[in-house]
């Protein structure tokens, strides 16, 4: 039988491809074996050098060091499950293994004595026991991606602020988002501008934060300036020294937490820019905790309510001090 032109060419093809696959498995195949004498004692000088100084005491090491992990994580575990059943209660149902899985190899690398996070590990893993939802799977990820200073910084945003603790003593955090505003700010200043306060020892700033700094809002600073819109530059419209100064809390952590918390959403930066009122302009800038940051703190909280403030107060001599 005559083989057509394109049956020739396609057999030609296969024994070139099946050629070309035995010449690779041949070479690999010397590249493992073929090893020269010279090169083999060396390989087996370098394996013996590096046995010498690491084999016996990696070794041990290693167990050593797995031995202290499986006890770590077994005591990290042991204390979230102990405070979980503390918190569930009878009402309870193992949520999918889609959570429990990442959950305990997640939770079990905490450190044990950290009780900030061992308590927040352990209300995520009640309250998922109660009525499983997407949330907690949500939650799963940013307990995983904070560290206890995280923790306490979300609770000091919520609880150790500046406002009036007669009026706003007891809000819930969920007040917080979207209080600030344009319109509120504007009304402040004209209030401000047309019926001036007597206590000169209470300037601009430390006014509008007493007002506006609420569980859930962390004012960072305050610009208060005189001149005409779109004129520069502006001159200062009182002597103010907490204008531009950071609050207790920056100070008081990293901006790398508040980054942190930024970045999973749990916080977000805001500002109210330009808020003009006959020749006087204001510009606020502020933390606020978003949504998801308050089903966050709920979680972390046991509710969205904040207890009593405790939080700060302003004098001419030192400036703001903690109650």
């Amino acid at each position: 039988m005559r083989m057509t032109t394109a049956s020739c060419r396609m057999l030609r093809f296969r024994i070139c491809l099946i050629s070309n696959l035995k010449w690779r498995v041949v070479v690999a195949s010397e590249a493992v074996t073929g090893i020269g004498d010279a090169a083999k004692e060396g390989v087996l000088a370098i394996k013996e050098g590096v046995a010498t100084v690491f084999g016996p005491a990696a070794h041990e090491f290693g167990e050593y060091l797995a031995d202290k992990v499986r006890f770590h994580r077994y005591r990290a575990l042991e204390k979230i499950l102990a405070k979980a059943a503390a918190l569930v209660g009878q009402s309870r149902k193992p949520p999918p293994f889609k959570f429990l899985v990442p959950f305990f190899e997640q939770a079990s690398l905490e450190e044990d004595d950290d009780d900030v996070i061992i308590e927040i590990w352990a209300k995520l893993l009640a309250d998922a026991s109660k009525e499983f939802s997407s949330r907690h799977m949500i939650f799963l990820r940013l307990v995983r991606e904070i560290t206890s200073q995280e923790a306490q910084l979300l609770n000091d945003i919520c609880y150790r602020y500046r406002g009036n603790p007669e009026g706003r003593a007891l809000w819930g955090v969920g007040d917080a988002f979207g209080y600030l505003t344009d319109s509120t700010i504007y009304k402040f200043l004209v209030e401000w501008i047309n019926h001036l306060p007597s206590d000169a020892q209470r300037p601009f700033a430390v006014r509008l934060i007493e007002e506006f700094e609420v569980p859930g809002i962390l004012i960072s600073a305050v610009h208060y300036n005189k001149g005409r819109r779109g004129v520069w530059p502006y001159d200062y419209a009182d002597d103010d020294e907490t204008a531009d100064s950071l609050s207790p809390l920056q100070r008081a952590y990293p901006q790398i937490s508040f980054d942190i918390l930024r970045g999973l959403n749990i916080i977000q930066e805001g500002v109210i820019d330009e808020v003009w009122y006959n020749d006087f302009v204001v510009s606020v800038y502020y933390y606020v905790l978003t949504p998801l940051g308050v089903e966050f703190f709920t979680l972390c909280n046991g509710g969205n309510r904040v207890k009593p403030m405790q939080g700060n107060f302003w004098s001419p001599e030192t400036g703001w001090q903690w109650r």
